[in-house]
């Protein structure tokens, strides 16, 4: 013990704890600003493009327009800039508390802010991209994991998965390769003032002689890190499996696990990079000051002739630097805010995989179109609950699948002839089961408010002829409760969708088609098409992705039939079995025995059969 602790002292001189709290702070600031931009960037581009979504087969022409490119490279320097600075903060802050004390928070975030802003005005800008190479090598641990453990969705075939595992650990081989020899050049960049080319020399010469003994040191630091990360990550995934079994609904257990897999990969990722970004600066920045005191170099921490020393020491100058992070953490907070109630779904398309509508909402479990049944689709996990409107005789929407009320309810009446008191009276689920006794038909509206923030909607507008001014009620209720980010429309009725898109573009729109044939992609108002899964075929899907529109295929109730659209590429499988669905989609995501294990666990607390699997 004592041997590695003095190995520690001597690799880590400084506080790892508060480097990580300064990564933290910029991970906050990253989250609050440059993640809404990147959104907001994305929304221009696709508004420019006028297309609703960005797809495999409409990517590469997509972003290689002009403007796209523009606006991309203006993304990548904002990206770039707020990682130099970031790097420039941890440095001087492990210069000076090497050398002096601990300076203040916001003294540590102006100085990497004023040499980040400093070398560009001087122009240099190779530093910039030598930054996400640095960036990437400190984050080796990770990047080597995530590589080998998750496979990419959009690959389809074994071959196709490995050679895209390969490519990606050859460059960051070459990324390591490249990175080592300049191991140094931020710490000489940032902290000695030089251009980067004399930085990157010096960072040769600095290691020359050391070569051996730093790859060394920088190979077993790496390899603990990675069997940190790899411990980390499945116990986290253990940790939630546990928490399924004992607590989640025995109905839902597997696929409470399943959905929350890839949120728990990706904050696993997250934040464990943090540590190894930490880990990595107090390491290199340790090993620099070592070997300069080995060539008996002149170690420059804060010194009182640098130019940003005056610039912050005057009270004037303190007070102004704090003001301004606390209104940029505030400003941030409300642009989050603004991102993910009104923007959020432009990157989240880009980052989701296929999605799950539960049919009617969870309508095996509970009666259809009921708030039971989306209560029960919320507990699936289901990405959304698709229902069916119409509109009754005083014009409210109700939820209601038949144009009559004879299946659901044993009246035999159609719903426009029937006043809001009079559908209020009914009982629409005990045919279903006497569990379901004096369920009844709900509002629209009553749905929006129960489902608000919970799950998102498909909503289905049913055209009978005796609709008065129906689009712009549902447009309404859909503005009142600020839900056009959090639904999509469907119809049959492509006129309706029309009127819907015209009362608001931000609403999605998508048509019900029961086939397809010929070109069917080169409708206006239209973002994506619902179609009947057996007329769905790699064709079609292209020609829609192409179009930039998405195919949603309804409806899929068998473990081929979901595997057939997951390897079409669908965007979005509307099923009577949520849980099955989710199971199907995720078991073939990995080859990792332990997630396999962990599904044998929790799959007989299921209420499916395994046979169904196989169907």
């Amino acid at each position: 013990m004592k041997q590695i602790m003095s190995l520690k002292n001597k690799y880590l001189r400084y506080h790892t704890r508060s480097i990580l709290l300064v990564d933290t702070l910029y991970n906050i600031y990253f989250l609050l600003f440059l993640l809404p931009f990147a959104n907001h960037t994305l929304k221009l581009i696709m508004g420019l493009s006028k297309v609703s979504y960005i797809t495999q087969e409409n990517a590469v022409k997509l972003l290689t327009t002009p403007h796209a490119v523009f606006l991309l490279a203006v993304l990548l320097l904002v990206m770039l800039l707020f990682l130099q600075t970031k790097l420039s903060s941890l440095l001087y802050y492990c210069n000076t508390e090497g050398h002096s004390h601990r300076p203040p928070l916001t003294r540590i975030i102006y100085i990497g802010l004023f040499q980040t802003l400093s070398g560009l005005r001087r122009g240099r800008l190779t530093s910039l991209f030598f930054t996400l190479f640095y960036y990437f090598f400190l984050n080796l641990p990770v990047l080597f994991v995530v590589t080998l453990l998750i496979d990419p969705e959009f690959t389809h075939g074994s071959v196709d998965v490995y050679a895209f595992k390969g490519l990606l650990l050859l460059i960051l081989i070459s990324i390591a390769l490249f990175s080592f020899e300049g191991i140094f050049a931020m710490h000489y960049y940032s902290n000695e003032h030089l251009s980067f080319r004399k930085a990157f020399q010096y960072s040769k010469a600095l290691l020359k002689g050391r070569s051996n003994r730093t790859f060394r040191i920088i190979l077993i630091s790496n390899i603990l890190l990675t069997l940190g990360f790899v411990l980390f990550y499945y116990g986290l995934l253990l940790l939630t499996a546990l928490g399924a079994y004992f607590f989640a609904d025995k109905n839902h257990a597997i696929t409470v696990f399943l959905s929350a897999y890839p949120k728990i990969s990706l904050y696993a990722a997250l934040f464990y990079s943090m540590i190894t970004f930490s880990v990595g600066i107090n390491l290199t920045t340790s090993l620099f000051h070592s070997y300069q005191q080995e060539a008996l170099q002149d170690i420059l921490p804060d010194t009182p002739g640098s130019l940003y020393h005056f610039a912050y020491q005057s009270k004037k100058h303190r007070r102004a630097i704090n003001s301004l992070i606390i209104l940029l953490l505030i400003a941030g907070i409300f642009n989050l805010y603004y991102s993910i109630y009104h923007d959020s779904s432009y990157l989240n398309h880009v980052l989701t995989g296929v999605t799950i509508s539960s049919h009617r909402g969870n309508s095996t479990i509970a009666p259809e179109n009921t708030i039971p049944a989306l209560e029960s689709a919320i507990l699936a996990g289901s990405d959304y609950a698709e229902i069916d409107v119409q509109q009754n005789k005083d014009g409210s929407l109700f939820l209601l699948h038949d144009k009559s009320l004879q299946r659901t309810a044993g009246l035999n009446e159609f719903i426009w002839e029937l006043t809001d008191a009079q559908l209020n009276e009914l009982d629409v689920g005990s045919w279903f089961s006497l569990e379901y006794l004096n369920t009844k038909l709900p509002t629209l509206e009553e749905v929006l408010l129960h489902c608000k923030d919970r799950i998102k909607l498909n909503i289905e507008i049913k055209i009978t002829g005796k609709e008065q001014s129906m689009e712009k009620k549902l447009v309404a209720l859909i503005e009142k409760y600020d839900y056009q980010d959090q639904c999509v429309v469907t119809s049959t009725n492509y006129y309706a969708l029309k009127k819907v898109k015209k009362l608001n573009e931000n609403i999605h729109t998508g048509l019900i088609l029961s086939a397809v044939y010929g070109n069917f992609t080169n409708k206006e108002y239209l973002d994506f098409f619902s179609v009947r899964y057996n007329f769905i075929n790699r064709e079609n899907v292209t020609m829609a992705h192409k179009a930039g529109k998405e195919i949603y295929a309804w409806t899929v109730n068998t473990a081929r039939e979901i595997e057939r659209m997951k390897s079409l590429n669908v965007d979005c499988i509307i099923t009577d079995y949520p849980s099955l669905a989710r199971e199907v989609l995720y078991r073939d995501d990995t080859n990792d025995s332990f997630l396999q294990l962990i599904r044998r666990m929790l799959r007989h607390r299921s209420y499916y059969r395994l046979s169904q699997l196989f169907d």
